[in-house]
C-alpha cells in the first residue's frame, strides 16, 4: 500500500481501532505492550473504546482506557453501546465509573438513547448506576402527573411527560425503583 493511503487510514482510524473492533484479545494486548495509545482519537473523535466488541472491551477498560473520552459529536462509548444494546460492555462501563448523566450535542443522554430504542434490559441498568437526566426525552403524548396507575405518586424520572404509552413495563419499574 503506498505511503499516502496508510496515512490517510491512520487519520481515519488506527490499527489499535481495527484490532479493538475486531475482537482480537492477543493482537490488542500486543499492541498495547509495545505502547499503542489507548486513548488516541479517530478522525471523529472516537477511541478504540467506541468500536470494542466485547472481548477488547474489558482489555481496553483493564488497562485504563478513558470511560469519559468525548467524540466529535460529543458522545461517550457509554452512549455508543447503549445504542447498540450492548449489555455486557455497558456494564463493564458502568463498573468503570462512565459518567451516566452526560449529554451529546444534540442532548441526548444514554438513558435517553435506552428508553427510545426500547431497551428496558438497559434503562434498568443505567437507573441502578444514578442515571436520572431525562431532561432530553423527546416529548410524547403527555399523562397527567396524578394518575390511578401509579397511585397517585408522581414519577420521579418523568415530572410531566412520560413515555407510558410506549414502554409501561419501564415507566412501571421507575415508580417502583
Amino acid at each position: 500500500m503506498r505511503k499516502d493511503r496508510v496515512k490517510i487510514l491512520e487519520l481515519v482510524c488506527t490499527a489499535f481501532h481495527v484490532a479493538a473492533h475486531c475482537g482480537d484479545r492477543h493482537i490488542t494486548k500486543l499492541l498495547l505492550d509495545h505502547s499503542a495509545n489507548i486513548n488516541q482519537q479517530a478522525l471523529d473523535g472516537s477511541t478504540s473504546l467506541y468500536v470494542t466488541s466485547d472481548d477488547t472491551t474489558c482489555v481496553l477498560l483493564g488497562r485504563g482506557a478513558n470511560v469519559a473520552a468525548r467524540d466529535n459529536r460529543g458522545r461517550i462509548p457509554l452512549h455508543i453501546k447503549v445504542r447498540e444494546g450492548r449489555l455486557f460492555a455497558v456494564q463493564a462501563l458502568i463498573e468503570k465509573d462512565s459518567p451516566v448523566n452526560l449529554r451529546d450535542h444534540q442532548g441526548v443522554t444514554p438513558i435517553t438513547s435506552a428508553v427510545i430504542h426500547g431497551n428496558n434490559v438497559l434503562v434498568t441498568e443505567l437507573i441502578h448506576a444514578g442515571a436520572n437526566d431525562t431532561q432530553g426525552f423527546p416529548q410524547r403524548r403527555c399523562v397527567p402527573e396524578r394518575t390511578e396507575s401509579t397511585g397517585g405518586r408522581n414519577c420521579k424520572i418523568f415530572p410531566s411527560c412520560t413515555l407510558l404509552s410506549l414502554f409501561p413495563a419501564v415507566v412501571l419499574m421507575l415508580y417502583e425503583h
